[in-house]
């Protein structure tokens, strides 16, 4: 019984340090919004633009992904874009 106990005491402390984690990295431009609304996605666009860490993380990936193409592919089809601007760098 006291195992049981122990369990949920301590998948209470994992849902409150969740949600402290949460609460620390959210921008101030998207809490409580839904993934499916278009807003969300220019909102994460024009964070991931105005952080210049965010930015190079994505530069440095999309260099990644541009240096492993084969020069014989005419189109490129990204899933799951989101707010990232590959179409910019790879049109």
């Amino acid at each position: 019984m006291f195992a049981a106990q122990d369990g949920i005491l301590c998948c209470l402390a994992y849902k409150v340090r969740l949600t402290m984690l949460k609460a620390l990295i959210a921008h101030p431009l998207t809490p409580n919004l839904n993934l499916d609304n278009p807003q969300t996605t220019t909102l994460r666009s024009r964070i991931i633009r105005e952080k210049r860490f965010l930015k190079n993380i994505y530069l440095e990936w999309y260099r990644m992904i541009v240096s492993a193409l084969q020069p014989a592919y005419e189109r490129v089809l990204e899933l799951g874009s989101g707010g990232g601007f590959l179409s910019e760098i790879l049109p």
